[in-house]
């Protein structure tokens, strides 16, 4: 009875253990199976926190341009197996995925060269003061940031996308011309870091009307006659009377302090003896 019940249970250890590899194999196969339908519906998760980005990029055409530029083409080739299909579908998706690659890496160039400047625009007295420079600012900061943040994201996730499910949305968005929430988030997700670093260079390179650069000393002006075919902008200076001569309001932004007082305006005999204050308004 001991022989026997040893034997037994030594042939149930020998089953149990050749059971427990097929059940793992069992397991991971499954889960390699449902890898491509998570991988869809995280895409989804995610895309749909760009909710009101991709609102904003659809108010703008964002979604179009990028469309335009990246849609699939279609197979003219009708006889054609579903395998065939699918693997050149896949196949160009592939080689689409790489140009908006590119997009990705200008973008997050351009935003790395943008962070630091939407910093120092902060540290600009003028700046500071003045409400509508400082928003655009902060907004060309947070825009840097973004555009910063999802190329890199979108870039580590380039062999995630490449997945037959992600190839499957890329032809749905491209062929339904009804513009549904689920296709505004597909293309809006994918130019989303290239519009915020348009956004980040437009809002750092706007300068309002009567910006003024104030400019203590001589300065050296010459206008000669226009004799280009297109039109030349020009600077004019113009000479700013110190008190008691004129009187500043308090509100004005420009003001003399005692670091650099206005200089007095003299005749044009003894202009040379005494450096001028002006200032060129663009």
């Amino acid at each position: 009875m001991a022989a026997l019940s040893s034997t037994n249970f030594a042939s149930n250890e020998s089953t149990s253990n050749t059971r427990r590899p097929s059940r793992v194999m069992t397991l991971t196969s499954r889960k390699l199976m449902e890898l491509p339908l998570d991988v869809s519906r995280l895409f989804k998760q995610h895309s749909s926190q760009f909710g009101i980005w991709a609102m904003s990029g659809w108010a703008l055409g964002i979604d179009k341009v990028f469309r335009s530029f990246f849609h699939y083409q279609g197979d003219s080739q009708a006889t054609l197996s579903d395998t065939e299909r699918n693997d050149r579908t896949l196949e160009a998706w592939t080689e689409t995925l790489e140009r908006i690659s590119r997009a990705w890496k200008f973008a997050a160039v351009a935003s790395a060269f943008l962070f630091p400047s939407s910093i120092g625009l902060m540290a600009i007295e003028c700046v500071l003061r003045t409400r509508v420079a400082l928003v655009c600012a902060i907004a060309a900061l947070l825009f840097s940031v973004a555009s910063l943040t999802s190329s890199f994201l979108l870039a580590t996730m380039r062999p995630t996308l490449q997945s037959a499910q992600i190839s499957n949305l890329w032809v749905e968005a491209s062929t339904n011309y009804v513009q549904t929430l689920s296709v505004i988030e597909f293309w809006t997700a994918l130019a989303f870091p290239v519009w915020s670093v348009a956004w980040c260079i437009i809002l750092i390179t706007t300068t309002p009307t009567g910006d003024l650069v104030l400019i203590h000393g001589f300065v050296l002006h010459k206008s000669e006659r226009n004799t280009k075919p297109h039109t030349q902008f020009a600077y004019t200076f113009d000479m700013i009377k110190s008190p008691p001569y004129t009187n500043y309001d308090e509100n004005n932004s420009l003001q003399p302090a005692k670091e650099m007082p206005f200089s007095k305006i003299l005749p044009p005999g003894e202009i040379n003896n005494v450096p001028q204050t002006v200032f060129a308004s663009a």
